[in-house]
Order: structure tokens, then C-alpha cells, then sequence
């Protein structure tokens, strides 16, 4: 990174790390002072750096509060950017993406009349995070760079991680962090400041993603550094106890080592990836790293004997909604308008699948809006392959499932990751691309 970069994340960092002593002393003056200079922060600083900085705090964001129940100044702040952004700096909305966000605003309007469902803060916020994403990207894209937010996004979710484990277990942070403790199986789950160990490995998925990327593609003694990162991400990452997050680890990684293995003129690579597999084969086997972490996963999957125990209940929860899309055309074809109401029909509990939850929300028809809106999204970002070797494709395949594999075990729609991921994705997909052309 270059020294702006680099400035931008220190001041960041002491941001957070003001916002741990707050919460660590319960001072709600510290607190104050700490949430007003990252809006400060965020608003003044290069737009460039916007998202590298949201990706920072987005690790955080549970505890980017006055008090528990109040809402979040990441969200607070992601809406005065986009008012920046629109009045200040002037930047026009497409056509194109104000009819696609038009008829989705009258499409879920419909859907709420018809099931008479109100109106809620979430769901102006959302139609926001739609246009905030276009304008943004649309221009800024190019000044945008992938390893700057992704070291950003790491250095978020590590420092989250560890303030998290410093503050679990004070009282008055209860409410902040929900804690899974299993004692008649010895386990205790850890989910940072989320309140949901899923969606607290889902982040770690994508920071271990990017991080796999930038050693393929960073040169010189930066592999070492990154290497460092992954280590402390899936350390981060193990205290989940999460199986999903194991499981999809697993492939991410098999698939990217297939794809270094496949690239060519890159020797330096291939000998520097076996030594450290070697190295940390012998730290796990030889001094018992991870070992604590690798027997509560022992205990997670030793419970499992069929398909439900695997899923921890989601493939009951998938059928239930399956089965009510069917008993209910209405609202398989247009959704239930973007609302948290749930149904008895399947106990009144989320879908865990985001694709479930975008049809469910959205109807089939709202679920192809939202990926017009996508599309969309994507051609902001115009670098093409030169040549669209196997490599090529296998990298992209690498990147989908490990930014958006757990998706399918998550309802991502009404958090902020939501936006963020695909961004991010986009973003890797440019980086990579560039790469690519270069050594050819």
C-alpha cells in the first residue's frame, strides 16, 4: 500500500482502538467521541477510500452504537455518504438504475398492499444502499483498488476479533456479544461482535479469499506478511466453531491450489506455497496448532448422522419454504415486499439461504430486478481478459465460492454485507483480470 493508504488505515485503527477503551470502561462520552470521529472520518477522507474504510468498520458495526438497541452509525454514516455523494459532489443516477429501482420499489409497494405489510426504516435503507452502490461505483471504480480494501477488511475483522475476545465477558457487553456456550458438549462459539458465528465466518471466508488472491498476484517479501494474515484470519476464523465455514475453507483452498499449480511462469509461487504448507503442517502436527480449535470442530461434527444434524436444521427450514412457495403463488411470484415478518408455516424461522430469502422477499419477479440491478452494477466495472484462458475461469469459480458460498446457509438480504460482498467481488474480479493481462 502506499503511505496515503497506510495513514488512512492507522488513523482507522485508532479509531477502534478508542472505541475499545470506551466500551471497555463503559464511557459513554469515549463512545460518543469515538462514533462522531469515524462519521467525521469517513465523510472528509478521499472517496476513494469509502469502501476500504466501510469494509473496516463493517467487522465492528454491532458495536458502532450509543447503546444496544440504537441504531448503528455505519449504517448513520453509509446514508450521509450517499447524500454527499448525490447533493455535494453532484455524481448523476443512471437511467437505467433509477427505472430498475423504480420498479422494484413498485413491485415490493404491490407486494405489501396485497399482504398488507407496513412500511419500515430498513426498507428505505435498502432502495439507498441500491443507488449509494451504482453512483459509487459508477465513479470511482477506477480509483478503486482491490488490495487496498482488502487489507483494510482484514485488519477490520483481526482487530474486531481480538477486541471482541477482550470484552466478551464483560456485563455490561452482554447485549453487544451473544456468546454460544455448549457445555454439555465443552464448546463455546465465538462469533466477534455478531451476534450469529455465520455470518461472523462468512467475513472471514472473503477476508481469507482476498488474502489467497493478493499472494498470487502481490510479489516480493509482502507473501510473507500475507501469509501472517491468513494465519490469524482462519485462527479468527476456527473460534466460529462454525462447520460451514471449515467446509467451505476446505474447497476454497483446494481450488486455488489447483489454479497456482495451473499458472504458469509463476515457479517462485508454486516452491514458496508447498514450503509453507510444509511449515504449517509441521506447526500443526508438531506443536499442536490449532489443536484446541480441531477438537471442538471434532465435537461439531461428531454430532452429525443425517443430511438435518449436518445442516444444523437448515435442510428442514429449505423444504418449509419450498413447500410454501407452492401453497402460496401470490407470493412466490412477486414476494412479501421486503419485510422481517415471518410465517408459522415454517416456525417462524429465516430462511437461511439468501436465494430463499430473495424470492421470498422480492418474488420471482423482484429476485431477476434485483439481478438487472447487479448486472448493472458489474458493467461499472469495464476491464475485460485480453485471453479467457482455463486459469481464468477457475480463478473466477475460486473467488464466487469463497465470497458467496455461505450465502447459502445465510439470509444476507437485510445486512449490509449484502452490498459490500458484491462490491468486493467486482473488485477482485478487475484486479484479477489486470493481473492476468499483465503476464501475458
Amino acid at each position: 500500500m502506499k503511505k496515503e493508504s497506510v495513514k488512512v488505515l492507522f488513523f482507522a485503527l485508532l479509531n477502534v482502538a478508542l472505541l475499545f477503551v470506551a466500551h471497555l470502561f463503559n464511557n459513554q462520552i469515549l463512545i460518543l467521541l469515538s462514533l462522531i470521529f469515524m462519521t467525521m472520518f469517513v465523510l472528509t477522507a478521499k472517496s476513494k477510500y469509502f469502501l476500504p474504510l466501510m469494509l473496516f468498520y463493517l467487522p465492528w458495526s454491532p458495536v458502532l452504537k450509543i447503546s444496544p438497541g440504537s441504531i448503528s452509525f455505519f449504517t448513520i454514516v453509509a446514508v450521509l455518504v450517499f447524500f454527499k455523494l448525490v447533493f455535494i459532489e453532484k455524481i448523476s443516477i443512471s437511467k437505467k438504475t433509477i427505472a430498475i429501482v423504480i420498479l422494484l420499489v413498485i413491485l415490493t409497494a404491490f407486494a405489501k398492499v396485497i399482504f398488507l405489510h407496513s412500511f419500515s426504516l430498513d426498507y428505505f435503507v435498502f432502495f439507498m444502499m441500491l443507488l449509494l452502490f451504482s453512483i459509487y461505483c459508477k465513479k470511482y471504480h477506477k480509483s478503486l483498488s482491490f488490495p487496498v480494501s482488502s487489507y483494510f477488511f482484514t485488519f477490520g475483522i483481526i482487530s474486531a476479533c481480538f477486541a471482541a475476545l477482550n470484552l466478551m465477558n464483560l456485563p455490561h457487553m452482554q447485549e453487544y456479544i451473544n456468546v454460544y456456550t455448549w457445555e454439555n458438549k465443552g464448546l463455546v462459539r465465538l462469533s466477534g461482535f455478531y451476534g450469529d458465528s455465520n455470518f461472523y465466518s462468512a467475513q472471514l471466508l472473503v477476508a481469507i479469499t482476498c488474502n489467497l488472491f493478493l499472494l498470487i498476484f502481490e510479489k516480493g517479501k509482502l507473501k510473507v506478511f500475507i501469509v501472517a494474515l491468513l494465519l490469524l484470519l482462519v485462527y479468527c476464523g476456527s473460534l466460529s466453531v462454525s462447520k460451514s465455514f471449515i467446509l467451505i475453507l476446505a474447497v476454497v483452498f483446494l481450488l486455488w491450489l489447483i489454479n497456482v499449480f495451473l499458472l504458469k511462469r509463476q515457479g517462485k509461487l508454486k516452491i514458496f506455497v508447498l514450503l509453507c504448507i510444509i511449515f504449517i503442517g509441521v506447526l500443526i502436527v508438531g506443536f499442536g496448532l490449532f489443536s484446541s480449535e480441531i477438537k471442538m470442530y471434532m465435537v461439531r461434527f461428531g454430532m452429525v448422522n443425517n443430511v438435518s444434524s449436518l445442516t444444523t436444521g437448515r435442510s428442514d427450514i429449505f423444504e418449509n419454504y419450498l413447500r410454501f412457495f407452492y401453497n402460496n403463488p401470490l407470493m412466490l411470484v412477486f414476494g412479501q415486499g421486503y419485510t422481517e415478518i415471518l410465517y408459522s408455516e415454517f416456525n417462524n424461522r429465516a430462511s437461511h439461504n439468501t436465494i430463499i430469502q430473495a424470492i421470498y422477499q422480492f418474488g420471482i419477479i423482484g429476485t431477476m430486478v434485483l439481478a438487472m440491478w447487479i448486472i448493472c452494477l458489474a458493467k461499472s466495472f469495464k476491464e475485460k481478459i485480453t485471453n479467457k484462458t482455463i486459469i481464468y475461469v477457475g480463478l473466477l469459480i475460486t473467488a464466487f465460492v469463497g465470497l458467496f458460498a455461505s450465502w447459502l446457509a445465510l439470509d444476507m438480504l437485510f445486512f449490509d454485507d449484502f452490498f459490500y460482498f458484491i462490491t468486493m467481488f467486482l473488485l477482485l474480479r478487475t484486479y484479477m483480470i489486470k493481473r492476468l493481462n499483465e503476464e501475458e
